[in-house]
């Protein structure tokens, strides 16, 4: 596992200090990810607030979370929310609730009473968060900032579900969640606002596979206008790539690893 200083990638400075993380091997992808996320929940004296994105990317590191967390005691302490989700039934097999349920909590000790996943809506999206709020505040008292903030990315810059064709930078909400609608998505989609993602405690990217053209508007461009750019030029950000992206971010820069 090697990592890089993005104030040292082609030699210009981000506004926030980014660490790349690259990996050789998918297993070595999802061990790193997932042990420097259980140091950030090792290392709260208290509860942990975690946002969890969809998609096959987090999945095999979700997995592998589940152990350390049992191991340490701490599966009480951590209360998972989700970062975006489809607008549909929670039981199709395109929600991103079901596949974490299945992945983080179906017969592995986790309980699933931590999970408050994001309820599919018709038109007021701000019930969502008020919902998961309150349900929060019964563990956690009044709401608090996300500890650990989970992202991707996709190959057009998006993360969560802010697209860049959606109202990404103008949208902000009391509860922190809005609806977006991409016209390159057959439905809308509930997400993280900016404005609340950049104000997590911790953010982690975890991306996979060919994504050339966002690793070189995103990663290697300082000036990016894409929602994931944004991200790391207000927010001191963690990236883990998995070998194909590593592969990828190696091509693209000269330099060597520190």
């Amino acid at each position: 596992m090697s990592f890089y200083l993005a104030t040292d990638i082609n030699g210009f400075e981000f506004m926030n200090k980014t660490e790349v993380f690259i990996s050789t091997s998918k297993k070595e992808f999802a061990k790193s990810a997932g042990n420097f996320i259980f140091d950030l929940i090792a290392q709260n004296n208290s509860e942990n607030v975690i946002s969890l994105s969809g998609g096959q990317t987090p999945y095999p590191v979700y997995k592998y979370l589940i152990n350390p967390i049992r191991k340490a005691g701490l599966q009480n302490n951590v209360f998972f929310i989700q970062t975006d989700e489809r607008n549909l039934s929670p039981d199709s097999n395109r929600s991103n609730r079901k596949s974490i349920i299945e992945c983080l909590f179906a017969d592995t000790g986790l309980p699933v009473n931590n999970f408050y996943p994001i309820v599919p809506l018709q038109n007021d999206y701000s019930e969502n968060r008020k919902s998961c709020v309150s349900h929060l505040a019964k563990h956690l008292g009044p709401p608090k900032p996300i500890d650990i903030l989970i992202l991707g990315m996709g190959d057009d810059g998006h993360t969560a579900s802010l697209f860049p064709d959606t109202e990404w930078q103008n949208t902000s909400t009391n509860t922190g969640y809005a609806l977006f609608k991409s016209k390159n998505q057959p439905e809308q989609r509930i997400s993280l606002t900016m404005s609340q993602i950049i104000q997590a405690k911790n953010v982690v990217f975890l991306v996979s596979g060919n994504k050339e053209n966002a690793v070189k508007k995103v990663l290697l461009n300082k000036n990016s206008e894409l929602p994931a750019g944004y991200v790391i030029n207000n927010c001191k950000t963690t990236w883990f790539l998995d070998p194909k992206a590593s592969e990828i971010f190696k091509a693209l820069r000269s330099d060597k690893p520190i």
